[in-house]
């Protein structure tokens, strides 16, 4: 050791660590959250159920008063809790019917780990209890979710065409067929604004809405906010483009609000209300287990059959890794093996 060292080393004195504002847990929790202004809210209903609300819920209910309290073992015992306690709402083709999912409790074991790294850096703790060996991460499951078949994937088509308003007809066709060629998020389809579609020439310069001009050969994409804000490019079929063309030529205004889809009152579509027609549609059409991220499944599914190329999937479906693409299509049937199958935008016509 140096003179140097000898003088940094003899100097080093250990950071205090500061009395904060916080309080209670629920106000640190409440504070961790504000962090998060810049998100969908969404996005942010779903951190305030795990932490605000459950987590610190189930510290108040068992006594512990501050943050500095908690030990691996309050969070094994939280974690057992949840994975045990019945939900009546739990999906039925998920790999632990009637219970949360795998996939649920691992979402919630992130949001653990996340507000209490938070916790750490924010000063309110001096090490985060998540990273105890003590406490272990729930297993990953690997559950194989059929994609629409396209004899499914017709019939949820043809049976939008019954409802009685034109108006909400032509919107479902829309959204259905924008769900099953782009394989959108829900989020995504629901932030779309009448102005996210556009025409191109080949020749790269872009219109907005309009008449296609005749003497060029166009291309019509689609403008999507992903997660975190990121933007990118999907190109949309003939038969997409002019469902969407048709709803928004009928389409109720929203005030306030741009939003490609609206209600019937006039508001921007609510996520519950596209749960639920997604759900009420696959009743009518006998299509057994609609909901709306199997959409997403059938469609990046039939791309890569389609090209074979995973980088393109990865970037219609808008993920930052290669390895969540993997995820989607590990999920194949054995039904979509077959070299015929071909993009649902050239069958769904």
């Amino acid at each position: 050791m140096n003179k140097n060292q000898r003088r940094k080393a003899s100097t080093f004195q250990p950071r205090a660590i500061p009395v904060r504002w916080g309080g209670t847990p629920r106000d640190i929790a409440e504070e961790w959250l504000s962090g998060y202004y810049s998100y969908s809210r969404r996005t942010i209903a779903l951190y305030r159920e795990a932490i605000v609300e459950k987590f610190v819920g189930w510290l108040e209910a068992n006594g512990v008063e501050e943050i500095a309290d908690v030990r691996p073992a309050h969070i094994n015992e939280f974690m057992q809790g949840e994975f045990e306690r019945p939900r009546k709402k739990a999906r039925a083709d998920g790999d632990r019917p009637g219970q949360i999912s795998t996939s649920s409790l691992m979402r919630l074991h992130q949001n653990l780990r996340s507000f209490f790294k938070w916790c750490v850096a924010s000063e309110y703790l001096l090490s985060s209890p998540m990273d105890s060996p003590a406490v272990r991460a729930p297993k990953r499951s690997t559950v194989l979710r059929q994609a629409f078949t396209r004899e499914e994937a017709q019939r949820l088509v043809r049976w939008n065409s019954y409802k009685g308003i034109r108006a909400l007809r032509y919107r479902d066709r829309a959204i259905i067929l924008l769900l099953l060629y782009c394989g959108l998020r829900a989020g995504e389809l629901l932030s779309l604004q009448v102005d996210s579609i556009e025409t191109r020439t080949r020749a790269g310069n872009v219109r907005l809405i309009g008449p296609a001009d005749g003497s060029k050969q166009t291309e019509h994409w689609l403008k999507i906010r992903g997660k975190g804000q990121k933007e990118r490019f999907v190109r949309v079929g003939d038969t997409t483009y002019k469902s969407v063309i048709a709803w928004l030529r009928v389409r109720m205004p929203a005030t306030g609000s741009d939003a490609m889809f609206t209600s019937i009152q006039g508001t921007p579509l609510a996520y519950h209300a596209l749960q639920k027609m997604v759900h009420n549609l696959g009743e009518y059409a006998g299509v057994e287990d609609c909901f709306i991220h199997r959409f997403r499944h059938t469609a990046l599914t039939e791309l890569y059959l389609e090209s074979t190329n995973i980088e393109l999937v990865k970037m219609v479906a808008g993920h930052s890794d290669v390895v969540t693409t993997g995820r989607y299509l590990r999920r194949v049937g054995v039904q979509y093996q077959q070299s015929e199958y071909r993009t649902p935008g050239e069958w769904l016509a």
